[in-house]
């Protein structure tokens, strides 16, 4: 095209039409100009792409080395430096979320540095251009902020997110958690409420779009949700002092949500309900509660449940050590029969070594 271009202008000659001839020569030039310009700008964005696809790749190479550095080294502030390192160099990746998350485990919970892992977390998420990934950063940063107590933070970065639709009932999940870290009562209700309107099979499936699943299981999954938000919507009504209600939302909870091995309701509930049981002095039906999940599970909280519990009814812990040694005998349950292989491979079953001191190992390879 340009060639062309060249031949019509030399082409032009001189005479009574050279006015006009010189008009058809700065027409073309000009549009030789654009073309130009427009050839380059496709160049550029050509290479623009290659270049966000170039950083791209080292990214997710950066990434893979991290988490095998990781891997090998074992004190703290190593993992820590190892993960920083990777985030000053790619602030802005899809894996900038989780990679902030390892900070805030490493720096804020292992090291008690809470106020430093956050303003690091905020250097980084001011470094960010890219709406997607700044969105699932501060996913994050909620949690973080509800971790710490930074309330307010959490708050306004919450209703912003609320406010742009940007939140699923996982996000809306862990601004609860957070909240009830933080004792935001209200802010814990709030979000009930909000989440309140994915309960529903089509929201669940929104959600899971890569799941095929069953119409019974989607049914269960539903169930779940709504029984995670009256267990939390529950405490929060307990410490609002509307027990009968929290008792009641935890009694329906009850009867929803998935239970442990030993027969534990997920998310707390046992813990939540037998301490809004202690707050109506009901000390035996709180004992039963927290029994399980105390002595079984060796949970702190509610060990230290049950003694206030044993106090209630005693008027003081004298004795109580007996008294959670012989209860622990009471409820222990028998493990089902089962079969393992050894370190050689070969299989046993648990059945044929009730007479021996038998040593299980229980890992998974992450």
């Amino acid at each position: 095209m340009i060639a062309d271009l060249e031949l019509n202008c030399m082409q032009v000659k001189p005479g009574a039409n050279n006015k006009k001839g010189g008009l058809m020569i700065n027409r073309l030039l000009a549009i030789l100009l654009l073309s130009t310009v427009a050839l380059a700008g496709c160049g550029s964005a050509e290479q623009g792409d290659e270049n966000a696809s170039n950083q791209t790749t080292a990214a997710n190479d950066a990434y893979e080395q991290l988490l095998k550095k990781r891997r090998e080294v074992e004190p703290i502030t190593e993992r820590l430096a190892i993960t920083k390192e990777f985030l000053d160099e790619f602030p802005e990746s899809e894996h900038t979320a989780n990679a902030l998350a390892a900070v805030f485990y490493y720096q804020g919970e292992e090291l008690g540095d809470m106020l430093g892992a956050i303003t690091y977390a905020e250097e980084i998420r001011g470094a960010i251009d890219d709406p997607e990934i700044a969105k699932e950063v501060d996913k994050k940063l909620i949690g973080f902020y509800g971790e710490s107590g930074a309330t307010g933070k959490m708050i306004t970065l919450a209703d912003q997110l609320a406010a742009a639709g940007a939140l699923d009932f996982d996000d809306h999940w862990n601004i609860i958690e957070g909240a009830v870290k933080a004792e935001e009562w209200k802010l814990v209700r709030d979000y009930c409420a909000k989440a309140r309107g994915m309960t529903n099979a089509e929201s669940y499936r929104a959600d899971h779009p890569d799941n095929d699943l069953s119409e019974e299981e989607v049914a269960e999954a539903v169930n779940n949700r709504v029984g995670m938000l009256l267990v939390k919507d529950g405490w929060a009504r307990a410490n609002q002092g509307q027990i009968d209600t929290a008792l009641a939302d935890f009694a329906k909870a009850d009867n929803l949500i998935p239970r442990y091995y030993f027969d534990i309701p997920e998310y707390d509930l046992n813990i939540y309900w037998a301490k809004t049981l202690l707050m109506r002095k009901k000390f035996e039906a709180a004992i039963e509660r927290f029994a399980m999940s105390g002595l079984v599970m060796g949970e702190e909280e509610a060990l230290t449940g049950l003694k206030e519990a044993y106090i209630g009814i005693h008027g003081s812990e004298s004795g109580f050590e007996a008294y959670a040694a012989k209860l622990h005998l009471s409820i222990a349950r028998t493990i089902d029969d089962f079969e393992m292989p050894d370190y050689e491979g070969n299989r046993h079953r648990f059945s044929d070594l009730r007479s021996d001191v038998t040593v299980l190992t229980l890992w998974f390879p992450t």
